[in-house]
């Protein structure tokens, strides 16, 4: 099976509609910088066989990078005119073209690829100038690229256990559709919030495309694309909110569509005001959740310019045959598989930037322009837990200190990279925050909103 990051035929599946406003991508939101990929490794076919660094190739490879005047700033990247095969398609360049520093974004979804060969070629190539690195950056360019090399199964076993949940999912919700009880739909929902978290998640931060192979591409791509939409979030939007406001401003509540933007109703920021009932918010947070899978079509059709055959799907396929087969038991039974699903979808997302030992200012905006002060900015705003088979079956979504850095990773590679994270974090005095497990990581949310929404925290 597949490649990571094959360029070839590559094209996005959905078409955006106008999501512009006055030439931002933002939504309303003030931009602050549309950061995507520009360029992505060529498939393994393709690629030059991967050589181990050695230790004294650190300090060779981040010294050309320093004032050098063959390097542009993260905000100074242009990018191409043209570039048929891009891996992300038309529209992530052209989001990468709006933004205020592209090259930031460039060098994290390039993190473990050939960027002093294939990469810098093909850019030259191109007439791009890529953008200045660092000497943390350099070091974990290597990590990655050495953990990569240590572990070449590990891509062929995500690519399996993917293809496996797509096979899964169709017969799963068939049968739970049939006669629908709790076992069912549980079971339902774990599958489906298995989809999400594996394919959906890392595909999209892949440029849309798992498989290497055709075949396989052809025959997943409608069943994707289908799920994504009607149940999910449409991926246009999830590029914007997730790539851009969320991995580059995280924990900015200006900006970060996740936890931050769900003030006031949410105080989980030290910037945001404390409201006299955000006291309780460690208590009703259970309530608020399982409404998060529900939440996610609704806002596809009114805000994300989603179209109505997919939203007519979602209530049909969920709740319209069911309660027609089984009355309001079915009926009942759809709201608990969405609610299961987004209640554990939710705690998983929220836990990694929540926690009391995290950063707790904001980060310095000049600090977009230097990548090792973003990665050390990543580092103090993210949490990881668990071990490997957290990782290999949440897709890695424990592993946010390790995702932020290096977004387009095969997940279970992230808990093979770990420990050099963590070494090079504390040689450059990055604290790095880890729980042992997810009811540890949820214990500490939850004290974390405990103590946001009393006095303590002002």
């Amino acid at each position: 099976m597949g490649g990571q990051g094959a360029a070839e035929d590559m094209q996005p599946q959905l078409q955006p509609k106008d999501v512009s406003n006055g030439g931002s991508l933002h939504n309303g939101l003030p931009q602050k910088g549309l950061l995507t990929p520009l360029l992505r490794e060529e498939p393994a076919s393709a690629r030059e066989p991967m050589t181990m660094p050695k230790n004294a190739d650190i300090e060779k490879q981040s010294k050309p990078s320093e004032g050098d005047s063959s390097c542009c700033t993260m905000k100074g990247m242009e990018m191409p005119e043209s570039f048929d095969w891009h891996p992300g398609g038309p529209f992530m360049l052209d989001t990468a073209r709006r933004s205020e520093c592209p090259g930031l974004m460039f060098l994290t979804y390039h993190i473990g690829s050939d960027l002093d060969g294939k990469v810098a070629r093909t850019c030259r190539n191109l007439g791009v100038t890529m953008p200045e690195r660092g000497k943390m950056y350099d070091e974990f360019q290597l990590a990655v690229r050495k953990v990569k090399l240590e572990h070449p199964w590990v891509h062929n076993l995500f690519l399996a256990y993917c293809f496996g949940l797509s096979v899964i999912l169709p017969i799963c919700f068939v049968w739970w559709m049939s006669d629908p009880d709790y076992i069912r739909s549980a079971a339902t929902a774990l599958v489906f919030e298995l989809y999400f978290l594996n394919v959906f998640h890392t595909r999209h931060h892949q440029g849309g495309k798992l498989y290497k192979s055709k075949l396989l591409t052809r025959m997943t791509t409608p069943l994707y694309d289908f799920m994504d939409s009607t149940f999910g979030y449409l991926p246009y939007a999830w590029w914007l909110n997730h790539h851009v406001k969320h991995h580059v401003y995280t924990n900015d509540d200006d900006v970060d569509t996740d936890v931050p933007s769900m003030w006031p109703l949410l105080r989980s920021c030290h910037n945001q005001p404390r409201l006299w009932f955000h006291v309780l918010q460690t208590f009703y947070w259970p309530l608020l959740v399982p409404w998060t899978a529900l939440n996610f079509p609704v806002l596809n059709i009114v805000r994300n310019g989603g179209g109505a055959f997919h939203f007519v799907s979602w209530l049909l396929l969920l709740f319209g045959v069911p309660l027609y087969l089984h009355g309001s038991w079915g009926l009942f039974m759809g709201l608990f598989v969405s609610g299961i699903a987004g209640a554990s979808l939710a705690y998983k997302f929220a836990v990694s930037h929540a926690h009391d030992d995290l950063r707790n200012d904001l980060t310095v905006k000049d600090d977009y322009n230097d990548v090792d002060a973003w990665l050390s900015a990543q580092i103090a705003e993210s949490m990881s837990y668990g071990g490997f088979f957290t990782t290999v079956i949440f897709g890695g979504i424990n592993m946010q200190v390790e995702h932020h850095l290096a977004p387009a990773l095969d997940p279970p590679l992230y808990y093979y990279l770990a420990p050099e994270i963590r070494r090079i974090s504390q040689k450059y005095d990055c604290k790095y925050t880890s729980e042992p497990s997810l009811f540890h990581a949820v214990w500490k949310f939850h004290v974390k909103l405990w103590h946001m929404g009393s006095c303590r925290s002002m």
